[in-house]
This record gives structure tokens, sequence and C-alpha cells, in this order.
């Protein structure tokens, strides 16, 4: 009884010790990426979207996985800046090629919405004010 009365306040650091370790472990990476946010990609045509690649301040592109129609994307800002161009372009299913630039202060509620219009061409809008 006397080692299990000694033992159990070791268990107990060592216990709570491992959940502050793994607590703040899992919560630096989250923490990055909340902080940072990502742009939203939203494919409305009727066409799937490959080659996809978005460039943040005219630096590396960044590729995106293919969109399916009404398909929803989501791609990680920069950590170290602050974001103030963006360019899109890929291609459709159907050999459209689309391409777009917007400027302004990008933020993880901007989205760029790559659409129909009126005349069948492919279009990039955006809610990013200028």
């Amino acid at each position: 009884m006397k080692k299990l009365i000694h033992t159990f306040p070791v268990i107990l650091f060592i216990a709570v010790l491992s959940c502050f370790l793994l607590t703040a472990c899992g919560t630096s990476s989250e923490t990055a990426s909340a902080k940072n946010g990502a742009i939203s990609i939203q494919n409305t045509t009727g066409y799937a979207l490959k080659n996809t690649t978005i460039t943040f301040n005219q630096e590396s592109p960044v590729n995106v996985d293919a969109l399916k129609t009404n398909d929803l994307a989501s791609v990680d800002l920069p950590s170290d800046t602050f974001v103030t161009t963006v360019h899109i372009s890929g291609e459709a299913s159907n050999g459209q090629i689309f391409s777009n630039t917007f400027s302004g202060l990008i933020t993880n509620q901007s989205i760029l919405n790559i659409y129909l219009d009126d005349d069948m061409n492919i279009n990039v809008s955006s809610n990013i004010d200028a």
C-alpha cells in the first residue's frame, strides 16, 4: 500500500505531462493554419477542372487538386506575409482555359468562383475588394 501511495503522484504527473505535450503539439500546427487561414475556390461550372494553380503575390504557384462540378477547395494562405494579389489559372474538361488575377487584401474570407457566363465561357469572379 505504501508503494502504491508513492507511485500514484508519479503516474498522475506523467499522465498530466503527456496530455499537455499532446495538446501543445497538436495545436501548434492548427494555430498556424488558423492564423493564416485559407482561400476558397468554388467550381460552379458544369465541367471538371484540372491543372488549376493559385499564385499568391506573384510567387511560387500552388497546385489545386482536380475540382469536380460544385466542388469547393481550400488553399492555405502563406504564413510569412500579407497576401495582396492572387492569380488563378487552369483548364476545364471541355478544353477551355481560364485565368484571372485579383488584387486587394486576400483573407480566409476570400472566395474565387469559377463559373460559366451567358455565352458558356468559363470565367473567374471573386469577393476580393480592390
